[in-house]
C-alpha cells in the first residue's frame, strides 16, 4: 500500500483522484498524507475500522488501523478524507464492531420478526486480532428466543465490553404490540370509568 507525506491542498490532490489523510499518534503529530483512491477503497473493505496493518511511509513501517475517516454529503458518499492511527505490537485498542446476524431468511420464512436491539459492540483487543463483523447465528431461533451480549462469542483475542446482561435480539411474532380495544358503555378497569359513564356524570351536576 503505498502512501506518501502530502504537501498540496486537500482540493488539489482530489481531482487527482487521492485521498488526503493524516496519521497520528506513537510519536507522530498529525502527519498529512495521501493515498489513491483506489487503494484506500481496498484497504476498507478488507480492513474497516478495527483490524490494523502495515504501511510504509518515507521507509519507515508503521503499524495502523483507520481511526476515522468522511464521506461527501452528496452524490454517492465518496470518501474525503481519513485519520490512521498508529500503534505498537503491544497496545490494546478500543472500538466497536458491527454484528452480523445471520441466517435472518429461515427466521422471516417462520413468519417471525428479529427485533435487534444492538446491531454493534465496543470492543478491545490486541494489534492484530482486530475483526470487521461478529457474525451471530440466528437461523435456529423461534418465537420469543432471546440473545443477550453473554452469548456472543468473541473472537479470539478480542474482549467484549458491553455489560453482559444486555439484549443483542429477540424473536416475536410482530413488531407492533395491538392496543387495548375499549368499548364505549362498559367499564375499564376496576375503580375506572368508561369515557360515555363521565360525561353523563359530568351532565348531572350543571
Amino acid at each position: 500500500m503505498k502512501f506518501e507525506k502530502r504537501t498540496k491542498s486537500p482540493k488539489v490532490i482530489r481531482k487527482d483522484d487521492l485521498i488526503p489523510g493524516v496519521i497520528y499518534g506513537g510519536g507522530l503529530e498529525g502527519e498529512p498524507i495521501q493515498v489513491t483512491y483506489k487503494e484506500f477503497t481496498n484497504l476498507y473493505a478488507e480492513y474497516g475500522t478495527n483490524r490494523t496493518f502495515s504501511i510504509n511511509l518515507d521507509g519507515k513501517k508503521h503499524i495502523v488501523y483507520i481511526k476515522d475517516y468522511q464521506l461527501s454529503d452528496y452524490g454517492k458518499h465518496k470518501y474525503l478524507h481519513f485519520d490512521l492511527m498508529k500503534v505498537s505490537a503491544k497496545d490494546t485498542i478500543e472500538s466497536s464492531v458491527r454484528l452480523a446476524f445471520e441466517g435472518k431468511e429461515e427466521v422471516y420464512k417462520k413468519k417471525l420478526i428479529l427485533q435487534v436491539s444492538l446491531d454493534s459492540l465496543d470492543i478491545e483487543y490486541v494489534v492484530g486480532s482486530g475483526v470487521s463483523s461478529i457474525e451471530i447465528d440466528v437461523s435456529e431461533m423461534e418465537v420469543d428466543d432471546t440473545i443477550y451480549v453473554k452469548d456472543v462469542v468473541a473472537p479470539e483475542g478480542v474482549k467484549i465490553l458491553n455489560n453482559l446482561e444486555d439484549l443483542v435480539a429477540r424473536v416475536t411474532t410482530s413488531s407492533v404490540q395491538d392496543e387495548p380495544t375499549v368499548v364505549e358503555g362498559e367499564e375499564g378497569e376496576e375503580g375506572e370509568e368508561t369515557t360515555e359513564e363521565a360525561a353523563e356524570e359530568t351532565e348531572s351536576t350543571e
